[in-house]
């Protein structure tokens, strides 16, 4: 009995140990500011027409247990990298003519601020009203919410978003879109492989002035041209998309076998399909060579071992016959030394016709 109480003691002190850290990092995070919510749908896309009027709306849910303030705003974006980051621009005003030049002036939202219950939501409704001079093609905005007021005095051309939640919103305003893109990069980090993972990059740039969002796949052939392996792109999701003069770069992996037949030259072929209006079809192929340098060496000194072991044998065998050989020969010739001759009985022979012996004739004479 004392034992099982010392483990239950020991045990309750750890348990006492992790809970009070744990609501002490808690507290830490609620002093800190540390809030959580969420913003859905995280990604808007459609398609109108110049001088039509388009209503949707977005939902931000609290995850805390305390009531949370919540102020919304719209904020044009444009390409960042080729990772796929986007860059939040600062409105403008309007044109000498009164005109709206940024979509984000074209939304008007119901309500910018808020406040939200303990595990509560609310949903934001907003207006999208395209200007009967916009220009065809894409345009990009976002509906930024967080728990602080936006500022007005925003300097440079990007903001950081870190304390933010977005949804995105892809505007496609009808009329002459240019759908075009190119494989920019199809290629793999190395042409040589002495392991089974492979990597390969794929990168696609936009030409036109809509977004696209390519889908296909990597198809990859073996030495034998049997199909190995496929890798998906931009499959079931509305994520992926690439905006108008801007390159998007994705990474995929792919691991070969691991088995000796597994090595040798390899065929890959990427096909991208793209575009809303009319679909288009690209595609590139590369080649890569997989190569396990360790198990071939292990395997080539096991063969050239076995090569040598059957040579060696085959001589011992060889030299061993002919040693054989030699010994029989010599040991007939001796066997032949050995045996006495008889002398040859030589008989004259005389016809039975002849009966006069002085009549045969002598050949010696």
């Amino acid at each position: 009995m004392k034992k099982f109480y010392l483990f239950t003691q020991g045990t309750l002190c750890i348990l006492v140990f992790i809970f009070s850290n744990f609501f002490a990092c808690l507290a830490k995070a609620q002093e800190s500011g540390a809030i959580a919510f969420s913003i859905t749908p995280p990604l808007i896309k459609n398609s109108i027409a110049p001088g039509d009027i388009w209503k949707s709306s977005i939902k931000i849910i609290n995850n805390n247990p305390k009531e949370i303030d919540i102020y919304v705003q719209a904020l044009d974006f444009q390409g960042g990298d080729e990772s796929g980051e986007v860059e939040f621009l600062q409105a403008k005003k309007k044109n000498a003519d009164g005109s709206l030049p940024f979509f984000s002036q074209w939304i008007v939202l119901e309500k910018k601020e808020f406040t939200l219950p303990p595990f509560g939501s609310q949903e934001i409704p907003f207006i999208i009203d395209v200007p009967e001079d916009a220009s065809p093609g894409g345009h990009y905005a976002a509906l930024l919410a967080g728990s602080a007021p936006p500022h007005d005095d925003i300097r440079g051309s990007s903001i950081k978003i870190s304390s933010l939640l977005t949804s995105l919103i892809l505007l496609n305003v009808k009329g002459d879109a240019e759908e075009r893109g190119i494989i920019r990069e199809f290629s793999s980090d190395k042409k040589f492989y002495q392991d089974e993972k492979i990597d390969f990059i794929v990168r696609f740039e936009n030409l036109g002035n809509i977004h696209l969002q390519p889908r296909g796949d990597i198809k990859i052939y073996n030495q034998f041209d049997e199909l190995q392996d496929k890798i998906l792109i931009n499959y079931d999701t509305d994520f992926g998309n690439v905006l108008p003069k801007n390159i998007r770069k994705w990474n995929f992996e792919w691991e070969s076998g691991k088995n000796l037949l597994d090595m040798g030259r390899y065929r890959a072929e990427l096909i991208l399909t793209y575009g809303q209006n009319e679909k288009q079809t690209i595609y590139q192929t590369i080649y890569f060579w997989v190569i396990f340098i360790k198990p071939l060496i292990i395997f080539s000194s096991a063969v050239l071992f076995i090569i040598f072991l059957i040579v060696v044998i085959i001589r011992s065998y060889i030299r061993r016959a002919i040693r054989s050989t030699r010994d029989m020969a010599r040991s007939a010739r001796q066997t032949t030394r050995t045996i006495p001759q008889k002398p040859v009985n030589k008989k004259r022979v005389i016809p039975k016709n002849i009966q006069n012996k002085d009549d045969v004739i002598d050949l010696k004479k």
